[in-house]
């Protein structure tokens, strides 16, 4: 009995202990967020804790990378006082809101200020993972491969190249002939050629997506795909940084003026013959997808507000100097 009543002692004390540690370095930290700069003997005065419990708690705030020193501080005499700082940008939170309309996407840092260059990251990547998760739905729908597909397969049938690889190929091409017409070059044009085809391997080999065999279900696919697709194409196009392929849409939906199903249905026609003329598969879900896709697109725009005639795209060194 007395040897229970010592352990429960002992385990209250332990768990005060923890208790009290971990309020101690909500305080420090808090405060550290509070100032620009501040040495551990003010931390201690300010806080009332001893500077050895102040020392020990920065010495693990500094291990992990929360905080830094920044510089010694003129003394009197004795050893020079350290002035310390927060790691403001070494912990990130993320934040999604989803509406019926909308779709917000939030990241800050631990002074929670918004990170700009993150969230344009974010957004790219997140947009660039639709679209390809999109393409592979479409591609293991079995239906007959996109019009884009049929021409990355056409070239597989000439060049001795991955699916990947030939969507990288084509997306350059694209791009070359997008700057021509206006477009500019931004991270989202360079990000959009590297891994649109990295991620359409990886998710390929990864065989989450399953190859059908029924045309019922091939159709379920397809039309998953293509809303997917259309949501990561638009998702990414709002960054406004850039784009791969779809900048020749853009182009050509601001010269012509014409809507965005009319403008995508074409580019996926045009590329359609070149497949077929190179040897490309083609299906029933081909012919869908090229008269279908612009008006999954379209829908997408509609429902986040987006105008592609109106997004006004950044080049690399824009975009690295934009606020």
């Amino acid at each position: 009995m007395d040897g229970d009543i010592r352990e429960g002692k002992t385990y209250l004390i332990e768990v005060n202990h923890s208790k009290i540690k971990e309020t101690n370095r909500k305080k420090i930290i808090k405060l550290l967020l509070e100032k620009d700069e501040i040495t551990k003997l003010d931390i201690s005065r300010s806080l009332d804790i001893s500077i050895t419990t102040v020392s020990t708690n920065i010495s693990e705030l500094k291990d992990e990378g929360i905080v830094s020193d920044v510089r010694s501080l003129k003394s009197t005499g004795g050893r020079k006082a350290m002035a310390l700082k927060i790691n403001e940008n070494c912990r990130f939170a993320l934040g999604i809101a989803l509406t019926p309309r909308h779709v917000k996407l939030s990241i800050i840092n631990l002074k929670k200020e918004v990170n700009t260059y993150l969230f344009v990251l974010f957004k790219l990547m997140g947009g660039f993972f639709l679209a390809s998760l999109g393409i592979v739905f479409m591609i293991n729908a079995n239906l007959g491969l996109s019009p884009w597909d049929v021409l990355h397969k056409g070239i597989t049938n000439v060049i001795p190249i991955t699916m990947g690889q030939a969507n990288i190929v084509v997306g350059v091409v694209v791009v070359i002939a997008s700057v021509f017409l206006g477009v500019k070059i931004g991270i989202g044009t360079i990000l959009n050629t590297i891994f649109i085809g990295v991620f359409i391997d990886l998710i390929t080999m990864s065989k989450l997506i399953p190859v059908v065999h029924n045309l019922f279900i091939g159709i379920i696919m397809l039309i998953i795909g293509m809303l997917l697709l259309g949501l990561g194409t638009c998702i990414y196009l709002s960054c406004e940084s850039g784009c791969g392929r779809d900048g020749l849409m853009t182009a050509l939906t601001k010269i012509t003026k014409k809507p965005v199903k009319v403008v995508r249905g074409s580019i996926e026609i045009g590329a359609l013959i070149l497949g077929w003329i190179l040897g490309g598969s083609v299906g029933l879900g081909t012919i869908i997808t090229a008269l279908g896709l612009g008006y999954f697109v379209q829908m997408w725009c509609k429902v986040l507000k987006i105008n592609i005639a109106d997004l006004k795209h950044k080049s690399i060194i824009e975009t690295l100097n934009f606020k």
